[in-house]
């Protein structure tokens, strides 16, 4: 009898990335390990894929450390990696669930705000954390008094460096602003814009009144033998229902 199967459920860029690098990608390494571990096994399971009326399931099961498409049981208890993109979303995971099936970290559209908000409660950690807001015009210019270079991110998601936006200030009063536009060719490029604390650039005003950016004071990345590096942490409950924690130090070029 083969072992029973654990969902994954991932997007398809994750997927795509697991299938490419499935020797060496983080997520199919320690998935497989746990499920060893326990006499399991994990099959990646897109969105798209689930049919809450079926009893199979299109999936991709490691096979000799490669991913191989397979149609199996309808995994009994699925891990989410993914961010809900519609109710319909959560509402296809909440039918899986009707007939006793388990899906775990259902729920993972924390954003970055309420985040540090619970984060700087702890006076240990408090010390550490950089300066930040939830983008407003009004916190904008607080921040803008208080420090010479910031970043304005999205609340929720991942911020690669060529989606941030950058504030520097350049002499007394007067700022550059750097931001992401697309170029003809279809190519992500930086942008600059220098203003001066009196006179915002309007589309900066429109950026910063969407509540779902947040401005933060910029923290220069430690560097090893002249590469920057960053300290990932993921906190998650254990088996026995204990808080339990993994550390990843990640090198990464930052432009």
């Amino acid at each position: 009898m083969s072992d029973p199967y654990v969902g994954i459920l991932v997007n398809s860029h994750v997927l795509d990335r697991i299938s490419k690098e499935a020797r060496s990608a983080e997520e199919s390494r320690g998935y497989a390990e746990a499920c060893r571990r326990y006499g399991l096994q994990p099959c990646f399971i897109r969105l798209e894929d689930i049919d809450p009326e079926q009893r199979e399931v299109n999936a991709f099961i490691l096979k000799e450390s490669r991913l191989a498409a397979a149609c199996i049981p309808a995994p009994r208890v699925i891990y989410n990696r993914i961010h809900h993109g519609s109710p319909e979303d959560y509402w296809k995971l909440e039918d899986w669930c009707r007939d006793g099936k388990l899906v775990y970290n259902r729920w993972n559209g924390y954003g970055r705000q309420e985040i540090y908000d619970h984060l700087k409660e702890d006076a240990n950690l408090l010390f550490h954390l950089p300066e930040q807001y939830g983008a407003s015009p009004g916190n904008l210019l607080l921040i803008m008094r208080k420090h010479d270079k910031l970043r304005l991110i999205p609340d929720k998601g991942t911020a690669v460096a060529a989606e941030e936006m950058s504030l520097t200030r350049v002499s007394d009063g007067v700022w550059r602003w750097s931001y992401p536009v697309t170029s003809k060719t279809g190519q992500l490029v930086k942008n600059q814009w220098h203003f001066t604390e009196s006179e915002l650039p309007a589309l900066l005003l429109h950026w910063s009144r969407r509540e779902d950016f947040v401005v933060r004071k910029h923290m220069p990345l430690p560097e090893y033998r002249k590469r920057p590096w960053e300290l990932h942490v993921c906190v998650q409950r254990g088996e026995n229902g204990n808080w339990l924690t993994q550390r990843h130090r990640l090198p990464f070029y930052r432009s």
